[in-house]
């Protein structure tokens, strides 16, 4: 999950970029298959009433991410690996894993 704010947009050079930066950096079992990216920061309340999907540090509760799977994330734009590279997600995509021609 990344949060990025209004003022930056997502170009398939900077999706490049992206994929590129993680794989230098990461062995490949580690590059994330599926990009979630937030326009929307979480909200930080002191004492505990923040964003519901964030531990007390901060941190991201994967399983509510995992419920939400890839084909209902809301207003979040999502964002799959395909052959080293990361493409908007599709129907085309989103039934091509149905079928095992792509896999992570």
């Amino acid at each position: 999950m990344l949060y990025l704010e209004d003022k930056y947009e997502i170009t398939p050079m900077w999706l490049a970029n992206i994929y590129s930066n993680l794989s230098r950096q990461l062995p490949i079992y580690s590059v994330p298959c599926f990009l979630r990216i937030s326009r929307s920061k979480p909200v930080v309340i002191e004492h505990g009433e923040g964003d519901k999907n964030m531990t007390p540090t901060f941190k991201h509760k994967k399983n509510a991410l995992a419920a939400d799977g890839y084909e209902s994330c809301g207003t979040d734009e999502l964002f799959a690996r395909v052959n080293e590279k990361y493409l908007p997600m599709s129907e085309k995509i989103i039934e091509d894993t149905r079928h095992g021609t792509i896999k992570f």
